[in-house]
């Protein structure tokens, strides 16, 4: 295994980061994670996992903020976004929008509903980097470092293909569980009568 990690990391060392950071639009606390993993014995390096992963959150944070503003407050979508559960969420959060945008970034589905939340309630450009940058440095250094430590102290990719698979899936469904509580928190606190929580 560690033999195909390192052969393609050294020919493939560009397109890994891209991988990286394209992936991180789809499920960027996983895929970061993992990266981190694969960082511990340099297939990766970690500064530059940082650094995929910090710029492709700012983006995917513009990305549901401009949706928000755009689009969403059209009502002429619910593509990627729970209309009715981001419309809830503003009623409550006008006076602390900058907090929550900073808070939940550590549960990525709840994030694009904070994040098309500040889009509809129109929150300046300006206002929503100077949340989204330090939250997203700081996401981007703790959940690939998470990974790397993970991998460092029980050596998870010195092992045999079978046991290192298994070893990962287990970290992704740790920080899983730990996400949904972060995102079932929230939900109870700022819309408790909403029992669809599917499609956040």
């Amino acid at each position: 295994m560690e033999e195909i990690l390192l052969n393609f990391s050294r020919t493939h060392e560009i397109a890994s980061y891209i991988i990286v950071f394209f992936s991180i639009f789809i499920e960027g606390a996983i895929i970061t994670l993992v990266a981190g993993v694969l960082s511990a014995k340099n297939y990766l390096d970690i500064n530059y996992v940082i650094l995929a992963a910090f710029l492709a959150s700012v983006l995917h944070d513009l990305l549901f903020w401009y949706l928000g503003k755009n689009i969403l407050h059209l009502k002429k979508t619910r593509f990627l976004v729970n209309i009715e559960k981001t419309e809830n969420l503003i009623r409550k959060l006008k006076n602390h929008n900058g907090l929550y945008i900073s808070i939940s970034k550590f549960s990525w589905g709840f994030n694009r509903i904070v994040l098309a939340a500040a889009g509809i309630m129109k929150t300046p450009l300006k206002k929503l980097l100077s949340y989204s940058i330090p939250s997203c440095l700081v996401w981007s250094i703790a959940v690939a470092y998470l990974g790397n430590i993970f991998s460092s102290k029980i050596d998870i990719l010195g092992k045999g293909l079978k046991t290192a698979s298994l070893f990962v899936i287990l970290l992704i469904v740790i920080f899983i569980v730990l996400e949904n509580i972060i995102r079932k928190f929230f939900e109870r606190k700022y819309y408790p009568n909403n029992n669809d929580s599917k499609n956040i």
